[in-house]
């Protein structure tokens, strides 16, 4: 029996040129081409020019490209629908297809390769974000004192220190929810100050602890964002299935806010910033109390989101993230104290030498081991004859940030 088209939804019609074949069981043979594909939480959509059946299973064969080589990636579906083409598809047959059997970390490539293909931002080099002497006063207290900095476009950059360090504050002024007590900000070229609409169309901010009005499911969510942005409402479907998607969220699209756990809230926060394409990300703690394997899933579409060239600016307290970005600074009382990459930040720390002497272990520290090294041992006296071994640890990046 044909579904109706509401029951369909979760196969948005989002055309894409990558190639894929279907072949159907029983059919080995015969290979049937579908000349568009679409995708929603691991669904496709497909074109035939022959009977399909519901209920019947089919190989898959998705070539996708790449600066290398094609990459072929295959899989069992289930036909879910069918219905005639109609106007849409004059002569053929349209049928949706769910995965049956396809391995994880194929159907995040094939999900991410649709989502980069729709995405929309052009990748740009220079300057995303220009931050001038920045003051943020609160009656007597101060927030942040005179921080200024740059971020180029498809960055990441983590901002790190202690609870009232003023990382927040920063990133809220950056997303122009506040503005600064003295000081400039430039975002895209536009002033934060005097042009804060154009900024917002922009740029997105998942903030550190979202809140949701719990009797809304995402889709109705994502839905009264999408038009809150004037996204076209011919496209805002296939817009909020792809973040769905994109953010693993589809299988609760349907699902109300209040019974998400943890880990989806923040989910729907990162898709909620997305639904607009921006092309600067601010996201305050996102990955706070999470799991290392949680954790590690949102770094992955911070990753893909640089690589798309979005700017993706990071507060957090955790000292290992900042291990994960390119660039990071850490602020304390309001100031940036260092700003580098963690290589940079982490050589402030001195080195351990740790000498073995007779089963007894003597530890120096040092900056530059290499040439420092012949100094150490000579300060041993005569005990340098009897080292039974020499470790060195570098100096970690907690250690430097606490020097």
């Amino acid at each position: 029996m044909e579904k109706k088209a509401s029951d369909r939804r979760q196969y948005p019609r989002v055309t894409d040129n990558l190639e894929v074949s279907v072949r159907h069981s029983g059919e080995h043979d015969a290979l049937r081409y579908a000349s568009s594909i679409d995708i929603a939480g691991g669904g496709f959509r497909l074109a035939s020019d022959v009977p399909v059946k519901p209920k019947s299973y089919c190989w898959l064969e998705f070539t996708l490209p790449n600066d290398e080589e094609q990459e072929l990636i295959e899989c069992l579906a289930e036909v879910r629908w069918v219905r005639d083409g109609g106007d849409e598809a004059p002569g053929k047959i349209l049928f949706g297809v769910q995965f049956f059997d396809i391995e994880e970390a194929d159907r995040r490539r094939l999900v991410r390769y649709i989502f980069s293909r729709h995405y929309g931002v052009e990748i740009e080099e220079g300057v995303a974000i220009t931050a001038r002497n920045i003051f943020k006063k609160y009656k007597r207290a101060e927030a942040l004192r005179d921080v200024s900095f740059e971020i180029n476009r498809g960055e990441i950059f983590a901002l790190i220190g202690p609870a009232g360090s003023g990382k927040t504050t920063l990133a809220r002024i950056l997303s122009t929810q506040i503005k600064p007590t003295s000081g400039s900000v430039e975002i895209l070229g536009f002033d934060a100050l005097k042009q804060r609409k154009e900024i917002r169309c922009l740029t997105g901010h998942m903030p550190q602890k979202p809140e949701f009005h719990g009797d809304l499911t995402p889709l109705e969510l994502l839905r009264a964002l999408g038009r809150a942005y004037k996204i076209n409402e011919r496209k805002l479907p296939d817009v909020i299935d792809e973040a769905l998607a994109f953010t693993d969220l589809a299988d609760f699209a349907e699902s109300k806010i209040a019974t998400l756990d943890a880990a989806n809230l923040q989910r729907l926060s990162l898709a909620s910033a997305l639904i607009h394409r921006p092309k600067i990300l601010f996201l305050d703690a996102p990955t706070a109390g999470m799991d290392l394997k949680t954790r590690k899933s949102f770094w992955d579409y911070f990753y893909h989101l640089s690589d798309l060239g979005v700017t993706v600016f990071i507060t957090t307290q955790l000292l290992e993230e900042a291990e994960l970005c390119p660039r990071a600074a850490y602020i304390l009382n309001g100031r940036f104290v260092v700003d580098g990459n963690p290589e940079d930040i982490r050589n402030l720390s001195a080195n351990r030498v740790i000498f073995t002497i007779h089963g007894k272990k003597h530890e120096r520290l040092a900056h530059d081991v290499e040439s420092a090294l012949p100094g150490l041992i000579r300060d041993l006296g005569e005990d340098a004859v009897n080292i039974d071994s020499i470790e060195i640890k570098p100096g970690t990046l907690e250690e430097a940030l606490k020097d």
